[in-house]
């Protein structure tokens, strides 16, 4: 492992263990991390929505195809199933060398009173939501992992990064059944993802074209930790956390 990318692992550990508040979203863990990660000053830069053009991607040999169809789109391939530019979230710089990281916030209703600047809501409404369905978000988790093998291969500088998922949600962590669509894409505890095609288990070709199947270079454990946020989902769950590494 790098030592930028040791640095990372240990700050973001640092991070989660200290983390007790409520995030309120995708965006707000984001932001969080990226002033802890600066704060930290182990890393010369931290960037985030460090945007990286498909173009460009293509231009480095990512194997994308055109759809004439559309003007200056492509159509995804199992190399690299996208076909827009790429915002990752966290860019971590040292010494000339960069590391990605990868976030996923996904929610469930939370068994707690929610407040708004400091004020009880007057409503039934939720600031912690139930997020999109669980299998869609595991899809994106392992196409965030996807991301960052492609760019430290098509990059010198990129030593590799993390993807990180927080969740209150007890489908991530436990089995899939066997013959669940979603099953290639599970992340329960001890299971190993990769390497190879992750594909949908007899999904239907209007799920694949959404949902395009994808490969994976390496294999990743799933391992869940929990975290330090104390609140629990509206079913008892708590906030547990997994990361991946991602080397060259």
């Amino acid at each position: 492992m790098s030592i930028l990318i040791e640095a990372l692992r240990e700050e973001i550990g640092s991070w989660l263990a200290t983390q007790s508040g409520l995030l309120t979203g995708e965006r707000d863990m984001q932001v969080s991390l990226a002033l802890w990660l600066e704060k930290s000053c182990r890393f010369s830069k931290i960037h985030t929505e460090y945007r990286v053009p498909l173009a460009e991607l293509k231009a480095r040999g990512v194997p994308v195809e055109p759809d004439h169809t559309l003007a200056k789109k492509w159509i995804p391939q199992p190399e690299f199933p996208w076909n827009n530019d790429v915002s990752v979230d966290i860019v971590a710089e040292m010494s000339g060398r960069f590391a990605l990281v990868e976030l996923k916030y996904a929610t469930r209703e939370i068994n707690a009173t929610e407040t708004l600047f400091g004020e009880l809501l007057r409503t039934d409404v939720s600031i912690i939501k139930n997020q999109a369905a669980s299998n869609i978000v595991m899809y994106n988790y392992w196409k965030d992992v996807r991301r960052i093998e492609i760019l430290a291969r098509k990059y010198a500088n990129v030593d590799g990064g993390i993807a990180l998922i927080i969740t209150n949600c007890c489908d991530y962590w436990k089995p899939s059944r066997p013959n669940a669509k979603y099953a290639p894409f599970s992340m329960h505890e001890d299971n190993t993802v990769g390497p190879g095609m992750l594909d949908w288990i007899n999904a239907s070709a209007n799920n694949r074209k959404n949902y395009p199947p994808f490969l994976l270079s390496n294999a990743y454990v799933c391992r869940w930790k929990p975290t330090s946020i104390t609140t629990l989902a509206r079913n008892g769950d708590p906030f547990k956390a997994m990361l991946s590494i991602i080397e060259k």
